[in-house]
């Protein structure tokens, strides 16, 4: 069900500059506009989006048959949802420039009581510093990643071998213009394709890709037209991880606040809870992964066993 709500509330927001008013008339252009409108505004365009994402998941689920023992949330229950997650911009009037927080656990306090602060977070240690870090980390690895390259590299160097030819046969001449033949007419087809440009995040990709020995070529994805189809895979792919973790990092800053409020910043700390408790994230951690362990020999009486006596 979250996830259902979580895909319709992505095409509803509450404010765009490709919005219709007569598909979504409780958005505004643009986020200061937004900002303008009155609190009674602005909570009653929460609530109408809230109603409106109500309406369209009970269309989809009385569309499958599948999902008909799934109940449906509240209309408070969807707006709370959005507030939690992200999805509804925050009230800048409510904050106040005299009370900060923490840049590790994001926990408020007055300025006079910045040096009597401790931050009381799992991601501190006793004396205050931050832990060891629960990803392993790749430096190693890119190391072997660059030998290997530079082995590939002085391997391919030393195949190259010079043939000295003395005499070339007529039957070869007339190989070698129906092989000269066959270049033009390729090269004059791979000037006729139209190629479309890599967007800047594609463009990042290819550039990290190259790095580590990775390239990847065009697709046809029309005849005659070649687009960077695996570069703009990856960067959308990339673009919805990243979106799915700073959710569910807002949602861990909301909860962390005291009075319910949308916060204003997320913290490394709530980014590291919000990995910890999320099961499809657990591959940046070493969870479930054992931990390292110096061999040393156990005796029988650690053990709990008893020597045998013989008479």
């Amino acid at each position: 069900m979250e996830q259902l709500i979580e895909n319709i509330v992505k095409v509803r927001p509450l404010f765009s500059e490709n919005r219709k008013i007569e598909e979504l008339p409780y958005s505004a252009l643009n986020l200061q506009e937004f900002q303008s409108w009155p609190v009674g505004k602005r909570r009653a365009a929460e609530w109408q989006r809230a109603l409106d994402v109500r309406r369209s998941a009970y269309r989809v689920i009385h569309k499958v048959v599948a999902l008909w023992e799934v109940k449906i949330w509240s209309t408070k229950k969807i707006m709370r949802w959005c507030r939690e997650h992200g999805y509804t911009p925050r009230d800048t009037d409510l904050y106040r420039d005299t009370i900060k927080g923490c840049d590790l656990c994001g926990v408020f306090y007055r300025t006079e009581d910045s040096k009597s602060h401790r931050c009381q977070n799992k991601c501190l240690t006793d004396i205050g510093i931050l832990r060891k870090p629960t990803y392993s980390i790749p430096d190693d690895w890119c190391k072997a990643l660059q030998d290997v390259q530079k082995s590939k590299e002085m391997d391919a160097d030393d195949d190259i071998v010079l043939i000295d030819v003395v005499s070339v046969s007529p039957g070869e001449r007339k190989k070698q213009v129906t092989k000269r033949e066959i270049k033009v007419e390729e090269e004059a087809r791979v000037e006729q394709r139209i190629r479309i440009p890599q967007s800047h995040a594609a463009q990042f990709v290819t550039d990290e890709t190259n790095k580590i020995g990775i390239h990847f070529d065009s697709l046809e994805v029309s005849e005659g037209v070649y687009a960077p189809v695996v570069e703009e895979m990856i960067s959308a792919a990339t673009k919805c991880f990243l979106s799915e973790i700073l959710h569910k990092s807002h949602k861990a800053a909301y909860d962390s606040q005291q009075q319910n409020r949308i916060p204003s910043e997320i913290h490394p700390a709530h980014i590291y809870q919000a990995i910890r408790e999320t099961k499809l994230l657990d591959f940046l951690t070493n969870q479930k992964l054992g931990v390292k362990m110096r061999y040393r020999p156990i005796r029988r009486a650690e053990a709990g066993l008893t020597i045998p006596q013989f008479h």
